[in-house]
């Protein structure tokens, strides 16, 4: 993952950013049963944004954005798609709801469209600084997911929580993901640490979560930088 954003004047900020995601390499066979070289597949998205505060504290925000994938050695498909959401801020209560991957649509296959994963997202938070030093976070975050084929995900429902603790440089963090077994994004809980060192951050975050999962026993790290 890389991004960034840039704040202009006092009321518009911009944004850009690209993922890659590489999955395990597979061995390639053809008709015969020899060996036919190797395969990896890919995800990968690119994305520009522009957030204006139009008020003192409510903003609106826009991000479109390319998602891709390579599935096989000839299959490819891809889609562009947009999110919009409303965030205010008041007192250290922070509060946002919008849309998620609205209006991309992908062919399968079969020659039949569908929508990718899109959704109604609402989220809440506070934080603080207690004694000068003592730096508190939490949130809750909801989405409703808007599902096409009922017989492979009938949850559309999934929530987050987490809480961080920042004192001088270092920040830990907790949360937990709730998904049904059906749902978009299964259940699973992560734990992290942020360190700063004067304008860079170094994150590291380690995942939990049940036997057979993708995310289980997985360890992300990031680098960043403010300025």
């Amino acid at each position: 993952n890389l991004g960034g954003s840039y704040k202009i004047a006092e009321k518009v900020g911009v944004t850009a950013g690209a993922t890659l995601g590489m999955g395990r390499t597979m061995e390639l066979t053809d008709d015969f049963g020899s060996e036919a070289g190797q395969f990896r597949p890919m995800d990968y998205q690119f994305n520009l944004g522009a957030a204006y505060r139009f008020v003192e504290w409510v903003s609106v925000g826009a991000n479109v954005k390319y998602v891709g994938q390579k599935l096989f050695t000839d299959v490819r498909q891809g889609t562009v798609a947009a999110d919009v959401f409303f965030m205010g801020e008041y007192k250290g209560i922070k509060a946002t709801v919008g849309f998620n991957s609205l209006g991309g649509r992908v062919k399968d296959l079969a020659g039949r469209r569908w929508n990718i994963p899109s959704s109604l997202s609402f989220a809440a938070g506070y934080e603080t600084v207690l004694w000068g030093a003592h730096g508190i976070e939490a949130e809750l975050r909801g989405d409703y997911y808007f599902i096409e084929d009922k017989a492979v995900v009938n949850n559309p429902f999934c929530l987050s929580m987490g809480a961080a603790y920042s004192f001088k440089f270092i920040t830990a963090r907790l949360g937990y993901h709730y998904g049904a077994e059906s749902s978009v994004m299964p259940s699973f809980g992560a734990a992290g640490l942020t360190l700063r060192i004067a304008d860079i951050h170094i994150d590291a975050m380690y995942y939990i979560a049940k036997e057979g999962s993708p995310l289980k026993n997985n360890l992300s790290f990031g680098l960043g930088y403010s300025f």
